[in-house]
């Protein structure tokens, strides 16, 4: 708990997004799992997204379960979010949208696939505009402008946009431009670097 204690402290006003492996505190039992909830819960309150790293898919009500126990305001170990994984059918992750949904109502949620997914981005936006919506924000995930940031989401923007015309598409600037991602890589990078130089020093 110390160390966890130590990072929360450490991270507040800094990182912008942490990602705890949740194993890591399971391997402890119960008395990791309240460890793993309070470090969540200081995390929260320190203004520092969590990325909990639970990756889960499952049957529908099995899958109900793990989004409502991770992504629920009313649980013990609400994340800001999780990753998951579609080896049962892309049909056993729509809890999880649907439960961050049920967050921001006011905010619709699709799940959309770059590649050999169905939706994909395009399909989503018009399935978005069918509900009303007049405007969609999309977040480029990307560290560094690679192959896909400068060719092909700008396709694909198109397609989508082409799909949903009555729709105002704005884009933000990549994660990897946003000042606090980049500090937060720089953290990390220090932190690394710190580590390896204790394990010269004693090893």
């Amino acid at each position: 708990m110390t160390f966890a204690n130590t990072c929360v402290e450490a991270f507040t006003g800094t990182v912008a997004v942490v990602k705890p492996q949740s194993a890591f505190f399971e391997r402890f039992g119960s008395a990791g799992v309240a460890v793993l909830e309070r470090t969540l819960a200081g995390l929260r309150e320190g203004g520092t997204l969590s990325l909990l790293d639970v990756k889960r898919g499952d049957i529908g009500s099995t899958m109900s379960a793990y989004a409502e126990a991770y992504l629920s305001h009313d649980s013990p170990l609400p994340a800001a979010a999780i990753p998951v994984t579609p080896f049962l059918g892309l049909g056993s992750l729509r809890p999880a949208p649907d439960s961050a949904a049920a967050r921001a109502p006011a905010s619709p949620s699709l799940v959309a696939f770059r590649a050999r997914g169905q939706p994909n981005r395009a399909e989503a936006a018009a399935d978005i505009a069918a509900e009303d919506v007049i405007r969609i924000r999309v977040v480029p995930l990307f560290v560094g402008r690679g192959r896909h940031l400068r060719e092909d989401f700008p396709r694909q923007l198109d397609a989508a946009r082409a799909a949903a015309p009555s729709v105002e598409f704005e884009v933000t600037e990549a994660a990897g431009e946003n000042d606090s991602v980049l500090n937060a890589l720089a953290a990390f990078a220090v932190i690394e670097l710190g580590a390896l130089s204790i394990y010269k020093v004693t090893h």
